[in-house]
Order: structure tokens, then sequence, then C-alpha cells
């Protein structure tokens, strides 16, 4: 069946190729359907503006044809002129209304840069990036420098409606920098394969909230923070300081219970004499050791940390019959 098929698409080709007469006859009935079949008419242009996108050799042909043409044909070159010239009129006409202007803005921020490049795993906007496909780069380049780590397919664990259905994580994306120098056979250098890959955070630490994470740090850093002139940032004055941390208060003093839901209210101060406080959170004791666990196994520099698995406040029982 596909040789047949494969058999057919050659001999119309070649058909296409020799009779001018069928040549002809095929362009008509093709723009006949381009200006009767709207649904056509919208797949031919993307399937026109993704071919430009992806093949540098066919965007090179349109760009040097466009300037060819208008260079040598006087109409179409007064027709471009008077097109250019419309299109800014209307323009300036539409951010004159206000109504347009925050229509614009809206969909402008509508999404994020949520995209993720497959090479070098950064976040962009859908238009800073194109779908990675594997056959448009060397299989030797593609393998190396692409990973699937972030696109999502659906399996039998997803939900019948799954969270990520019609969202850019189904789809393979990659940046138009990545894209140029892998389509010459080069590994770009923002590429994860260069050492750049980043380790998952554990659970065990993920799940800590900011507080959590002073009380286990070995160090907690201070910086004068100031408000920038423009852009509404903020920026560091001055030096950061690294104050050393005493673990053995959260080890050994911070009081513990055999429930796993035990929350306790936590203060964070810059000076235990000053009234005022940085950070007011609640914390939980059984993350806290959970995260510690974890970075005495892990880290060189939690080694020493003892935790005392002894002291444990038990929950009083209380008899319903009294």
């Amino acid at each position: 069946m596909k040789q047949h098929k494969k058999h057919v698409k050659q001999a119309s080709v070649q058909k296409y190729k020799e009779d001018e007469k069928h040549k002809e006859l095929v362009k008509q009935a093709s723009v006949q359907k381009y200006k009767e079949d709207e649904k056509h008419k919208k797949l031919v242009k993307q399937a026109s503006v993704q071919k430009y996108k992806e093949d540098e050799k066919h965007k090179e042909h349109v760009k040097q044809a466009s300037i060819q043409k208008y260079a040598d044909d006087d109409s179409h070159r007064c027709k471009v002129k008077q097109q250019t010239e419309t299109r800014r009129e209307n323009l300036k006409q539409e951010n004159k209304q206000i109504t347009e202007v925050i229509r614009k803005f809206k969909d402008a921020v509508e999404k994020g840069p949520e995209c993720v490049c497959s090479c070098c795993l950064r976040l962009f906007f859908e238009k800073q990036v194109l779908i990675c496909k594997k056959g448009s780069y060397d299989n030797s380049i593609y393998d190396l420098c692409t990973t699937e780590k972030y696109k999502h397919t659906c399996t039998d664990d997803c939900n019948t409606h799954c969270a990520f259905e019609g969202t850019c994580r189904t789809s393979l994306w990659i940046c138009y920098t990545c894209h140029r120098k892998m389509i010459k056979g080069k590994t770009p250098a923002e590429s994860f394969s260069n050492g750049l890959m980043l380790e998952d955070v554990p659970l065990e630490l993920k799940q800590l909230n900011a507080i959590e994470q002073q009380l286990i740090a070995l160090n907690i850093p201070f910086m004068k923070i100031m408000a920038l002139p423009k852009g509404g940032q903020k920026g560091v004055h001055g030096p950061v300081v690294c104050v050393p941390s005493d673990l053995t208060k959260v080890t050994t003093i911070l009081p513990r219970s055999e429930d796993e839901s035990l929350l306790l209210k936590v203060k964070l101060k810059r000076k235990l004499n000053y009234k005022g406080y940085e950070k007011y959170q609640f914390v939980r004791p059984n993350h806290l050791e959970q995260a510690l666990v974890y970075l005495k196994d892990t880290n060189v520099w939690y080694k020493d940390v003892a935790i005392n698995d002894e002291w444990i406040n038990p929950i009083p029982e209380v008899n319903d019959d009294e």
C-alpha cells in the first residue's frame, strides 16, 4: 500500500513537470480552492509561515525574490509603499483610542514566558520559539542537544481533562538562537549538554517555606535593598554580610510532637532585642527534620549536624468518658 502511494506521488510530480497543460490546470484549481475554502486557506498560510521560520534556504530565497520584485516591478513597489503608509496610519489611529490600547496590552500580557526551549531549557514567549522537528537537524546534534524533559505526553495516569491539554507544554519547542546554531551542525553555547543542566529540587527542600529555609540555613545573608530610580526594580546597596546560623536551636530546642501536622509560629527578627520582626510564618517541625536528614546524607557541610531523635513531646491523651 505504501509502495503504491509512493509510486502515485512520483507519477504525479513527473506529470506536473512534463505536461504544461496539466500544470496550468493544477495551478488554477489550487488558486480557486484557496479563494473559496477558508479552512484550506488558513492551513496554507500556517504551513507557509512555519516553512519560512524553519527552512533557512527557503527563507533566503523568499527574501531575494521579494527584493528583486520590489526593484524591477514599479507597480508592485508603489503598491507596497501604499500598503505600508496605510498600515502606519491605521496603527496611529488605533493607538489614539484608549480601548484599543488596553486591548493590545491585555493581549500582550495574556501569556507569560511559558515555552521551554528543549536545548537551553530557558523560558520564552511563544513568539520567541518554534516547533522543534528532528528532521530539521543532524541526528547526532539533535540527540546531543535536545531533551523532552519538559514536554508533557498524556498517559493513562492523566485525568480525562488533562491540566496541560491545549497548553505549550504539549509541544517540543526550540528558541531561534539554538535553532540557528543546530541547523548549521553546531552545538549551541547555551545548550544543557555543555554541563548547564540543573538538577531538580528534591521534595524535602521544595516543600519548605521561607522561614523554614532560614531555620536550616548554615548562613543567613543580610543586605541593604533599595528601590532603583526607574523600572520599579530593586538593587543591593553596599556589602552583603553572611551571618553564621546555629542549627542546634533547631535540632534540639524546637518543640516536636508525634503529630506530623504540628504547626509552630515563628518570627524572624534582625536582632532579638528588636520588638518588630522581618518575617512571621508557621513552620512544620516534621518538614524541617526531613530536610535536615536529606542534607546530612547529600551535603558535606551538614554531616556534623546532630538531630535529637529522642526528645519528642507526646500528645496527652484525653478520655472522653471523664
